[in-house]
């Protein structure tokens, strides 16, 4: 026991105070952010340690080979592909490319209104010896195609989408992970890292066949025809439909949902309808309450500003209801009817707050 004035502290106490404390010293709670050519990295609080954030890809498909930096400019060792920041909020490595004037929602060409191709994009990724954790399924997505598809504008108005695939060399000097056919694995229990190889990729399926969550929900929907349920699809669309809204509620107040024209916000309605959440969510960057889905949406990403009272998806399973500003990429699924003062003062002033998110009928 430590005994500090008239009070005794458990040990156990005392030691965990001296973790968390160092912690904040040395983690990415006020991480700072840097460049190398077209890779963004973050880095520790103590500035020694970095990670890499994301590659800035130019959309040229001569530019697939990536090797990555050891060290930041101000002389921070990169030990991590991809990291956490913050209360452990993730931040996984990714590659973007300037933002498209499309987002991706399948492989069928005619779900778009210009037109799209499909290609493959192989990126020659070099692993140094300084990089000691891999972050698993960096560019995965939680779709049903389960691979990152980066658009990229072409002059003639139309888009190419590139799938993104790997291929791995890495240092031998590395002592944490070593290669064997071209695959990644952990030298200490020699686990597969789970990467989008190019080896291991099927066949890139361009058509019908590859209308993966469009499809799905449309089968949903004509499955429920013949039992007097009501069309999901069509209720979340149409407008003028009174049926159902989406509402949040938190800290005793319910706010209306206005749910984005989206495959993201569609799989989200469906998700609420059946099993309305209750979600923990705890403050970040004076910005924003972030928390844990139930379940994993289909994301499509890409670099927006959000404002007070915009909800986005994160990561695929994680939810973001902004009362300030942040720049990042995230799916928006929508954006609570209240006034920015309403927002702030329901959202802004707890570290943890239960948010519950159900549809109201009105007929």
């Amino acid at each position: 026991m430590k005994k500090y004035g008239n009070k005794t502290i458990p040990i156990y106490v005392f030691f965990a105070t001296l973790f968390f404390i160092a912690l904040a010293c040395t983690g990415y709670n006020n991480s700072t952010s840097s460049t190398v050519g077209n890779y963004d990295i973050k880095v520790s609080s103590n500035g020694k340690r970095a990670f890499i954030d994301t590659y800035n890809w130019n959309g040229d498909p001569s530019d697939h080979i990536l090797v990555l930096p050891d060290k930041e400019p101000g002389g921070a060792v990169i030990e991590t592909l991809g990291g956490f920041i913050g209360t452990g909020v993730p931040c996984p490595f990714r590659i973007e490319a300037e933002k498209c004037s499309v987002n991706h929602v399948s492989n069928n060409p005619d779900d778009y209104e210009v037109p799209v191709s499909f290609q493959d994009m192989i990126f020659d990724l070099k692993i140094g010896s300084n990089i000691n954790n891999i972050y698993q399924n960096l560019y995965i997505t939680k779709t049903t195609d389960p691979y990152t598809y980066v658009g990229v504008d072409q002059p003639d108005g139309s888009v190419i989408f590139y799938r993104i695939l790997v291929n791995v060399e890495l240092d031998p000097a590395n002592e944490t992970y070593y290669l064997k056919d071209g695959i990644v694995y952990l030298t200490s229990n020699n686990e597969k890292i789970k990467l989008p190889y190019a080896s291991e990729a099927p066949e890139l399926i361009v058509g019908s066949e590859n209308n993966n969550d469009r499809n799905n929900s449309e089968d949903i929907s004509e499955d429920n025809s013949e039992d007097n349920s009501m069309n999901i699809s069509d209720e979340f669309t149409n407008p003028m439909d009174p049926t159902a809204e989406m509402v949040l509620s938190a800290n005793g107040r319910s706010f209306t949902v206005e749910l984005e024209d989206n495959d993201t916000a569609r799989a989200f309605w469906d998700k609420v309808k059946t099993d309305a959440p209750v979600i923990e969510t705890h403050d970040y960057g004076n910005f924003e309450k972030v928390g844990d889905l139930p379940w994993e949406l289909p994301g499509a990403d890409e670099k927006i500003t959000a404002n007070p009272g915009d909800l986005v998806l994160y990561n695929g399973n994680q939810i973001s209801l902004f009362y300030g500003e942040n720049t990042w990429s995230y799916t928006k699924l929508g954006k609570i009817s209240a006034s920015e003062d309403e927002i702030k003062e329901c959202f802004g002033n707890e570290e943890k707050l239960d948010i519950q998110i159900y549809l109201e009928w009105t007929e």
